[in-house]
């Protein structure tokens, strides 16, 4: 008898734990942000302390990049290494090394920031006025962004990402994160929000 492979379906599944954790969760429930802290700390299965992260789906208006900025409260327990630009600088970066997670630079900089414009760009690390890494003072900046400043974008579908703090952090800090970020984003039609860990399955907000 011939073995016909072509039939064999070879289906993708999370672990155990995920599963079990997702059993938890009621699907056609839309949860409290108080609800669904609760329920993420009871199903988290990690040994390391996970990022709790929030998913919206908007539905904007007007057909305007979605991107904006936000002050979080109690910050998101992440330490983005932080760069600010000069000559050094100017030849790492061309050399293809990129050690920082965001690069500010001070208007009088562009002509030399615009050299390697094409290696920024792509990877969403060119300053701008914007997003507030363009700017002629660069060190108060750095310390906003260490007392919980962080830009926010939308994807090609309309769906903004975000992290709002580790899993450790006390109820009061994320439930706190979560509406403070949720009321920057409102301008954009939200149209569904969800709560998750990095490793968990999500728990729909009800937020209207």
């Amino acid at each position: 008898m011939q073995n016909d492979n072509s039939k064999l379906k070879i289906t993708k599944t999370h672990g155990k734990n995920w599963q079990k954790a997702n059993l938890l969760i009621e699907k056609d429930k839309l949860y409290s942000i108080d609800e669904a802290l609760d329920l993420l700390k009871k199903i988290s299965y990690t040994k390391f302390n996970p990022t709790v992260e929030v998913h919206i789906k908007t539905a904007p208006k007007k057909k305007e990049p979605i991107r904006g900025m936000v002050k979080l409260p109690h910050s998101t327990g992440r330490r983005p290494k932080i760069a600010i630009f000069n000559e050094d600088l100017l030849a790492e970066i061309q050399k293809g090394k990129l050690n920082f997670d965001i690069l500010l630079a001070k208007p009088s900089d562009m002509p030399k920031v615009s050299k390697v414009a094409k290696i920024l760009g792509p990877k969403g690390l060119m300053p701008n006025p914007k997003s507030k890494t363009l700017t002629e003072n660069p060190e108060k900046e750095i310390e906003n962004i260490k007392a919980g400043q962080v830009e926010f974008k939308g994807d090609a579908q309309g769906n903004i990402h975000q992290a709002i703090g580790k899993l450790s952090f006390d109820k009061k800090k994320l439930a706190e994160n979560y509406s403070t970020f949720f009321a920057a984003v409102k301008q954009f039609a939200p149209v569904s929000a969800t709560l998750c860990t990095s490793m968990s399955p999500g728990i729909k907000i009800q937020f209207k």
